[in-house]
């Protein structure tokens, strides 16, 4: 599973297992990660930090998401982000090739129904 990857990286980092939870839940998108861990911060509150890893073309709309599901969390949750290096995406000559054109358009389309549409559901949710 994604978890079972993102716990062998981790580890493989150098971080100790014990420092690692995996918060329950069947998380299928950004928006379904940000609900989750917002609910489980409101029930085990102790962080005030939260570094996103995703691939360089998500980061922006990933932070978003996050920003907007911890808006209104006191005390307040720094959000910050940074691009994963496993990921073949070239930022600065995205328009390049084919599969980063294709990255590219798929991610403005999502941001879109995330500022159109999907944020005031997640206003909604934190109320």
């Amino acid at each position: 599973s994604n978890s079972e990857q993102a716990v062998r990286s981790l580890t493989g980092l150098g971080i100790h297992g014990d420092s690692i939870e995996i918060i329950p839940g069947n998380a299928r998108s950004t928006l379904d990660e940000a609900r989750s861990i917002r609910e489980y911060l409101s029930k085990n509150d102790f962080a005030d930090t939260l570094v996103l890893v995703s691939s360089a073309a998500h980061t922006r709309r990933a932070s978003m998401i996050f920003r907007e599901a911890f808006r209104d969390k006191n005390p307040p949750v720094y959000i910050g982000s940074s691009p994963s290096h496993y990921s073949s995406f070239e930022p600065v000559k995205w328009w390049c090739r084919k599969e980063d054109i294709q990255t590219v358009l798929t991610e403005v389309v999502k941001t879109g129904s995330f500022v159109l549409v999907e944020r005031r559901h997640l206003r909604k949710d934190n109320k």
